[in-house]
């Protein structure tokens, strides 16, 4: 009997790394609906991409994407969750903010509202709803998604 349980556990192990290998391949095979828009004037990694899910209604709930990174590194481009967002219909906007090494605190948090208001501003444009919009991150990006509400 205890041999199943052993064998229960590896199965779920197993299913939870197909679907986590799952929604990895979606976050990076995923191209952006919009690419590479500017959302500000400070600096070149003022940049975001906007994602729209496969089944899009007008206007959709947004997502703001923020990647971590210890505040020194980090990109857009690294998209955690974005394939478990799209797949449950919001669009993501998967932005990007000054690193440490370019301009110090508050440059990053001040980015990350100015992305946050240029979505917001032009959100009839890229098909997402103003009023639903929320903002997500790991590790500094979830420091900035947080702070974003403070």
């Amino acid at each position: 009997m205890r041999s199943k349980g052993r064998l229960l556990i590896v199965a779920m192990a197993g299913a939870a790394t197909v679907l986590a290998a799952f929604a990895i391949y979606l976050a990076t095979s995923t191209p952006p609906t919009f690419a590479d828009v500017a959302y500000g004037q400070s600096s070149d990694r003022n940049r975001l991409d906007i994602y729209l899910p496969p089944i899009a209604r007008d206007p959709q709930p947004v997502v703001v994407l923020v990647h971590g990174g210890g505040f020194r590194f980090g990109d857009e481009a690294r998209r955690a969750n974005l394939g478990e967002f799209l797949e449950a219909g919001f669009a993501v906007a998967a932005i990007n903010y000054r690193l440490s090494n370019e301009a110090i605190w508050p440059a990053q948090l001040i980015d990350v509202t100015d992305a946050i208001r240029y979505l917001h501003d032009n959100a009839a444009s890229f098909g997402i709803d103003p009023a639903r919009m929320a903002a997500f991150g790991q590790s500094a990006g979830g420091h900035l998604a947080l702070s974003t509400a403070a």
